[in-house]
């Protein structure tokens, strides 16, 4: 495979982060894509283990370093550079040694050799810091189209949860179990929740009797629950998905934005503005103006619905003492 552009090593960056995280990612597998911001505070976690890993070493409490190694097409679509100027520098800095018989796409890098020559500043790529190589908001590996995003946004955030209500004698009410309920949205969003968290089974013995209610998710989580762990657990999920959400919105209105300026700046470079080149250049700007402003709606309802959940929830009402 040729990785003679930045698209082509940048995707060979996201396969790592796919194979290594995605698993554990659920909103990257939910085709929400990881900004690089997020991804940069991954590797940075990466560094700290193999930074250990050779002081122990040298310290004489190992024998080896065992470290995940990055291929050159990965590392150089870390530093957003197209293979070939990464084979260029890498040669130059001595962070790729050529072996007979050996693909150099399939070469054995140290994440700290590679980031340690990154950052000098006699051998930094470009001349900038590997960091600026992308804006933090800079989204990677996201698949779902804008309006598959929209959809599934609105699907999810509506979806509603069946909640077991225990009452006791006094008649207070707690969240005994929970499940998702039967709209498609709800299911897909709330498969993610209960991955590996453990709900206990209800048992009617512990409470007056049990009540079935539908709600949504919001108004779940501003319940008390016999669980406090469960519920803490779906909450930051939720907040989780609602980050994810947000990034990605926020990206496709850059995009579109982008792509608009793009339109209206060849528009106005044509000679004819009734021609119908013209005219598709100028629909396209409308159309990606439309985009902007749906992500833009889209974002400012993730943050308001994440800063919802996030506010404590109002104390239950006390009836005053007569005298």
């Amino acid at each position: 495979m040729s990785f003679d552009s930045k698209a082509k090593t940048e995707a060979a960056l996201i396969r790592r982060y796919a194979d290594r995280y995605g698993h554990a990612d659920d909103t990257f597998a939910g085709g929400w894509g990881v900004p690089w911001g997020k991804l940069m505070r991954v590797l940075d976690n990466e560094l700290a283990v193999e930074r250990k890993q050779r002081q122990e070493l040298a310290a004489g409490k190992r024998k080896a370093v065992r470290t995940d190694t990055w291929t050159a097409a990965e590392a150089a679509g870390l530093l957003n550079m197209t293979y070939e100027a990464f084979n260029a520098w890498a040669r130059k800095t001595g962070v790729v040694v050529d072996k007979p018989g050996q693909a150099r796409t399939h070469a054995a890098i140290s994440l700290v050799d590679l980031i340690d020559a990154a950052e000098d500043e006699k051998n930094r790529p470009s001349g900038r810091p590997w960091r600026d190589a992308r804006e933090p908001g800079h989204l990677l590996g996201a698949t779902r189209t804008l309006p598959e995003g929209l959809a599934t946004f609105r699907e999810q955030l509506n979806g509603d949860l069946l909640l077991t209500i225990g009452v006791d004698e006094r008649g207070e009410r707690v969240v005994a179990s929970v499940r998702p309920g039967q709209t498609l949205g709800a299911k897909d969003h709330l498969r993610m929740f209960f991955r590996g968290k453990s709900i206990a089974e209800v048992d009617p013995h512990n409470y007056f009797k049990l009540e079935v209610e539908k709600c949504g998710l919001a108004e779940a989580f501003g319940m008390p629950w016999a669980q406090p762990a469960l519920k803490d657990a779906l909450l930051q999920c939720h907040k989780d998905w609602l980050g994810a959400v947000s990034d990605y919105m926020a990206w496709e209105e850059s995009l579109a934005i982008k792509d608009a300026s793009e339109a209206r700046a060849a528009f106005d470079a044509e000679e004819d503005p009734q021609a119908a080149p013209a005219m598709v250049l100028k629909a396209r700007e409308a159309e990606r103006l439309k985009d902007a402003k749906m992500a833009l709606t889209a974002r400012n309802e993730a943050r308001a619905e994440l800063l919802d959940v996030s506010l404590p929830a109002p104390a239950p009402s006390r009836k005053g003492t007569p005298f």
